[in-house]
């Protein structure tokens, strides 16, 4: 019923035509008005014109216009709440970016993932007596690289405070350990393969670029995870209204446990992925490396011979190439 003829702005009228039995007039329309516009319409085929059944026309217009407009806005609702999702992990898939310094950002994320986990076995609120030292002897041991000797008897510390401090350096210690195992990896590449481009690596820059693209693959592939999760989610919650239960605040509960649980689970595998994280030297550079340097002996030893006979050397030795790489490792 609501329209324009023509294009916009151009001169006209439009005239339109609605059965009793359309669905726009069937579910919205005031069914009194219908029943009395039925009782004294005339023959079969001939138009029904009347101001009330104009204005039962509008007003069931916008009853159907209202429901859409709650339709949407619901669905708006169920958007905010992955969206709010959506800003955290694109904040962190950023930081990840653009960080000049993952270290300091892992450090961070063991240690937020001890605290959790310390508050799981061992409730501060809770009496030593209650804690559950077994089962975080053996997280602690099955999730970072500890030594039992390092861990010690768990049990024997019955205030939280000191089990805390002494969990966090254990594992801080084994962080410190694989860090520096890496950063001689580092220098040893550096002093074995030479050359000014090698020479000015940083230890603290390869790890970056190393492990940076490591943690953006387990963040994607983990993220599509949870929208999987969410969309399941999303079509099965609408059988709480069977309950008597709000879906939408259902929904609301649900997505942000699994949200949770997507960020705890998030920080083990990051911590995972960098406790087996290696640096190893690509075998193709090692091998050309290696003919390079017994081509250089070969020359050597031809440059002496000529100067032993008072031949002038017009060789010019260099370790590398006309072309040097500087992307020398691989994980």
């Amino acid at each position: 019923y609501i329209g324009r003829a023509g294009r916009l702005g151009d001169p006209g009228s439009s005239k339109f035509f609605v059965s009793f039995e359309d669905s726009l007039l069937r579910l919205f329309a005031n069914p009194g008005t219908l029943a009395t516009l039925k009782r004294f319409r005339p023959p079969e085929g001939e138009p029904v014109s009347a101001k009330i059944l104009n204005k039962s026309i509008e007003a069931a217009q916008k009853r159907l216009e209202s429901r859409k407009h709650a339709m949407r806005k619901r669905t708006l609702e169920y958007d905010n709440v992955m969206n709010k999702q959506r800003q955290e992990i694109y904040s962190l898939r950023n930081a990840l970016l653009r960080e000049g310094e993952l270290i300091a950002m892992l450090k961070s994320l063991i240690s937020s993932l001890v605290e959790r986990e310390l508050s799981i076995y061992c409730p501060k609120q809770e009496s030593y007596s209650a804690w559950n030292t077994d089962g975080l002897y053996n997280w602690a041991f099955a999730t970072f690289p500890v030594q039992k000797e390092s861990l010690g008897d768990l049990s024997s510390y019955t205030k939280f405070d000191e089990l805390q401090a002494h969990l966090a350096g254990v594992v801080m210690e084994a962080f410190e350990n694989h860090l520096g195992s890496l950063k001689g990896q580092i220098e040893s590449f550096k002093e074995a393969f030479g050359g000014e481009k090698a020479k000015d690596l940083v230890p603290v820059e390869v790890l970056n670029r190393g492990l940076r693209p490591l943690l953006l693959r387990h963040l994607d592939q983990m993220w599509q995870e949870h929208l999987m999760s969410i969309e399941h989610l999303q079509t099965e919650v609408n059988l709480q209204s069977m309950g008597q239960k709000d879906p939408l605040q259902e929904f609301k509960h649900e997505a942000f446990s699994l949200f949770q649980n997507f960020c705890n689970d998030l920080k083990g595998v990051f911590c995972g992925a960098f406790f087996k994280f290696q640096l190893q030297v690509n075998p193709v550079f090692q091998g050309a490396h290696f003919q390079k340097r017994e081509r250089l002996k070969g020359i050597s030893e031809q440059e002496a011979e000529r100067k032993t006979e008072g031949e002038p050397s017009k060789i010019k030795l260099s370790i590398f190439d006309a072309e040097e790489r500087t992307d020398l490792l691989t994980r």
